[in-house]
């Protein structure tokens, strides 16, 4: 319900760019990005063209939402923000991880098991951010 109360506060007209954008970011958390690059992404991967400047409205109405953040990027030997590219960032990791489809378990249900190995202590940092269908490979 978090996508539609966007699209009708901000009359978004094509919701399914808009989607397919937040799952772009979400894919890419951390990584450097702007408009332009995300427009082209558009283009060549899924054959749609979309303007930069939508994209960066579509961005800037993610961000109004507290959906994602922006991190600017700061050049310390010119002592000034660096406008582009930008890093995006989940406010929620649990709302990125569900739109993602990643459903991860507690770290405990599987503490028993790793416990055996001789390798635990380099397992078990891993296990935190694995998939479902990974841990159980890494278990059998």
């Amino acid at each position: 319900t978090y996508i539609r109360d966007i699209v009708d506060r901000n009359d978004v007209r094509n919701r399914a760019e808009m989607e397919e954008l937040l799952d772009v970011v979400a894919s890419s958390i951390g990584g450097l990005t702007n408009p332009k690059k995300l427009s082209d992404t558009f283009k060549s991967v899924k054959g749609v063209t979309i303007h930069p400047d939508t994209v960066k409205s579509y961005l800037d109405y993610l961000e109004d939402s507290f959906l994602i953040s922006k991190a600017r990027r700061y050049d310390v030997k010119g002592k000034r923000y660096i406008n582009t590219p930008m890093k995006y960032y989940f406010s929620d990791c649990g709302l990125r991880n569900a739109r993602l489809g990643c459903r991860l378990l507690p770290v405990s249900l599987h503490l028993k098991k790793l416990r055996k190995t001789s390798e635990s202590h380099v397992l078990l940092p891993a296990v935190r951010f694995m998939t479902i269908e990974d841990r159980h490979e890494l278990l059998e």
